[in-house]
């Protein structure tokens, strides 16, 4: 004889069950809290274009550019009677180029300090619809990760040139710019010497784009923050912002990390290179990492470092033998690590940040770079006074 035995297992739930396999309650209330966010998301961007919209409509009903007293909050646009540091932040929001234009309408009545609109899907034609909109008054702008042509760049230049422009900050990371729109845009960024942080990052900039970025800084008094990080330069174009940096200018943050210094077309850049560190008096915090620098290069580059002390923090990780030390000098890794080991990516910060970091305490800092102003050191002056010896 054979006997089957059949188990069945029951699981209660709140609710009623979806035509679908049973996961567990756990699944159950996960799903209902992302449905949830969802659903708040989509009303928040929702209405946040919604009032983009409304606003646009008043404007153009009431013809008013210059009573706001009785605006409300639209979306994240936020209108006072006297507007003072007014921020724009619609980052991520997916805008694309069909809002663009309903809210580049309600931009150009305001007199905002802060536009971010990174991350929000905009091509060529919704950025430009934006930048032509844009006010003077504008401190800090970030356009990354949306689609910015030559003409794009054009038109920011013109942007930047206009009288009495405060723009401080502008932040162009992923923006598809290449070497034709960063020529374009550094050309007309020299008539406006205010400029102190440019982020071109991830930009695919080669050495064709360096002898612009390079002018550039030679030419703006107040430049101190240069982001190139994940771009297509060799050494040969990094001697070049190097040089500009050492005889002009004050820059004191540069991020060449993720690029090809180690791949030059000449054997020259490395005596440039160091030569132009050695005589560095500027610079304070700079990130070589992940260039694929030759031994014996990375050797050269660590005799020109000695003399220097005002390179407070530099970071050469994954480069072919060599590593920082506690004491910032470059010295041969005894440990080894072979290239490619280490792809930790790490992103140094603008001025700002770097000011914050060296008046920050040690506590909670990731250590390990041996930086000294990302693990929060501090500089520490001992004082002996003199006494008669017996």
């Amino acid at each position: 004889f054979f006997f089957f035995f059949f188990f069945f297992f029951f699981q209660a739930e709140d609710g009623i069950r979806d035509a679908q396999e049973s996961r567990g309650l756990g699944d159950v209330y996960k799903r209902q809290v992302q449905d949830t966010q969802q659903n708040h998301l989509a009303c928040q961007r929702e209405e946040s274009f919604a009032g983009v919209s409304v606003f646009e409509g008043g404007c153009q009903e009431r013809k008013d550019t210059t009573a706001h007293g009785n605006c409300k909050a639209h979306g994240r646009i936020h209108c006072t009677q006297t507007p003072v540091n007014l921020w724009i932040t619609f980052r991520s929001y997916k805008m694309g180029d069909s809002y663009a234009t309903a809210f580049s309408c309600g931009l150009k009545d305001l007199e905002p300090t802060v536009v971010n609109l990174a991350d929000n899907r905009l091509s060529k034609k919704g950025s430009r619809t934006i930048i032509k909109n844009l006010k003077p008054s504008i401190c800090s702008l970030d356009l990354s990760q949306n689609v910015i042509d030559e003409v794009g760049a054009n038109s920011l230049g013109e942007f930047a040139k206009l009288r009495a422009n405060s723009l401080r900050e502008l932040d162009l990371e992923n923006t598809r710019l290449g070497d034709t729109g960063v020529i374009s845009l550094c050309k007309q960024l020299l008539d406006h010497p205010k400029l102190s942080t440019l982020n071109l990052a991830k930009n695919r900039i080669t050495d064709s784009g360096c002898g612009a970025i390079s002018q550039l800084v030679s030419e703006t008094f107040y430049f101190t923050t240069l982001l190139l990080h994940w771009n297509y330069i060799t050494g040969d174009g990094a001697a070049k912002i190097l040089s500009a940096a050492a005889r002009y200018g004050s820059m004191k943050v540069l991020d060449l990390s993720w690029n090809s210094i180690g791949r030059a077309k000449t054997k020259v850049f490395v005596k440039q290179l160091a030569e132009n560190l050695a005589t560095q008096e500027n610079i304070m915090h700079m990130d070589l990492s992940h260039n694929k620098i030759k031994r014996e290069h990375c050797k050269e580059i660590s005799d020109a470092l000695t003399p220097n002390h005002t390179l407070w923090g530099l970071h050469f990780a994954d480069n072919e033998g060599y590593t920082v030390d506690a004491k910032g000098y470059l010295v041969e890794d005894a440990l080894d690590v072979p290239v490619g080991a280490q792809h930790i990516e790490h992103r140094i910060g603008k001025l700002e940040t770097l000011r914050k970091s060296l008046k920050a305490s040690r506590r909670g800092r990731k250590q390990g770079s041996n930086c000294w102003i990302c693990e929060g050191w501090s500089e520490a002056a001992v004082e002996y006074p003199l006494m008669k010896l017996n």
